[in-house]
């Protein structure tokens, strides 16, 4: 039989299930991004915080023909991370996106093995994995895949949010997949369920008061009402994510590489660590962009809302022995907060 497009596709999207992506389609490449305005006006707002690279790039952000020229049709994949997180013996644990390895590098081989065939019909491709100015979930609803819940996020109806997103821009020209509609309707469980007022239920996140964004980009002192708020997490936060009705349903992930780390250690223990003992530890995980400094100071937040007194000296430790002053403050409540739970008991 003679190849065409829909066998091709066919072909890919067989290939995709193969290497274990849940999740496949294909969309356009739009002249000028739909969502470009939306998020212009976000930026303007300020509510991306320090995220200052999402102020850059946008000539290729906005016009994805920038991104890569000739590029006539866009790879969409999913793949699921859904695993329950181990916590630590003082309850301290990790979003699920962290438990396992770097889901940049998990995703990016497999969407190298999808360009590898794609290329052996003549295609040139370019693969993106949260790495350039791509907006991946717009791309994602375009090609069918989900929708942008009230979350922010990509929601599939079998697995919610619990996906990671790879895009592949290809000169191919492919069928497209008919564009996802939002099924969200009423529903606010994601918006009642942030626990700092980081969603207004009509799709915009503020990410100076987003727990991910706090514990994971911002480097500065951490506000109480945040410190408080992030619970015994300590890099990310899954509260809207398991709040949703569509996340619920999802399976466990059956990817080897996002199998849940062995739990933290105490955290006296990562209170002594170097550079070189973090790096270690998160060897291949993707809590090591985090930083050393910023995670001590998440895990000093997330002592003092255990209300455990046995953590004193440990924070005491950690107070007189940094010289970050994010760190420093974040152990001082830290014991403050445990301190005047013990008297009012």
């Amino acid at each position: 039989m003679p190849e065409t497009p829909e066998s091709i596709k066919a072909e890919l999207k067989a290939l995709a299930h193969k290497l274990g992506c849940q999740l496949f389609g294909v969309g356009a490449v739009p002249e000028l991004e739909p969502n470009s305005e939306h998020f212009l006006q976000w930026t303007r707002s300020g509510a991306h915080g320090q995220m200052h690279w999402l102020e850059r790039s946008n000539e290729r952000r906005l016009y994805p023909q920038a991104v890569f020229p000739g590029a006539r049709s866009v790879i969409v994949v999913g793949l699921n991370y859904q695993g329950t997180p181990k916590k630590s013996p003082q309850g301290l644990s990790l979003a699920r996106y962290a438990q396992g390895k770097d889901y940049h590098n998990v995703l990016m081989k497999k969407l190298k093995s999808l360009c590898a065939a794609l290329s052996a019909h003549g295609a040139d491709n370019k693969p993106y994995v949260d790495t350039g100015p791509v907006m991946e979930k717009a791309f994602a609803e375009r090609a069918g895949l989900g929708w942008q819940g009230k979350n922010t996020l990509l929601v599939a109806p079998q697995f919610g949010s619990w996906l990671f997103l790879g895009i592949i821009f290809t000169t191919l020209k492919l069928p497209p997949d008919a564009p996802a509609k939002k099924h969200c309707g009423t529903c606010s469980a994601c918006v009642q369920a942030c626990p700092t007022g980081a969603l207004d239920g009509t799709g915009v996140l503020d990410a100076r008061r987003c727990l991910s964004y706090l514990t994971i980009e911002y480097k500065g002192a951490l506000p109480p009402w945040a410190m408080a708020a992030i619970g015994g997490c300590v890099a990310g936060c899954d509260r809207c994510q398991k709040a949703c009705p569509f996340g619920q349903k999802c399976p466990p992930s059956n990817e080897p590489a996002f199998a849940p780390r062995a739990p933290l250690p105490d955290a006296a223990e990562i209170f002594e660590w170097s550079e070189a003992d973090f790096d270690w530890h998160f060897e291949g995980s993707g809590v090591r962009r985090v930083g050393l400094d910023t995670f001590k100071r998440n895990v000093a937040a997330a002592l003092g809302n255990t209300g455990d007194t046995d953590a004193l000296p440990a924070l005491d430790f950690l107070e007189k022995s940094t010289h970050n002053e994010a760190v420093r403050a974040a152990a001082s409540w830290a014991k403050n907060e445990i301190l005047s739970r013990a008297a009012r008991s």
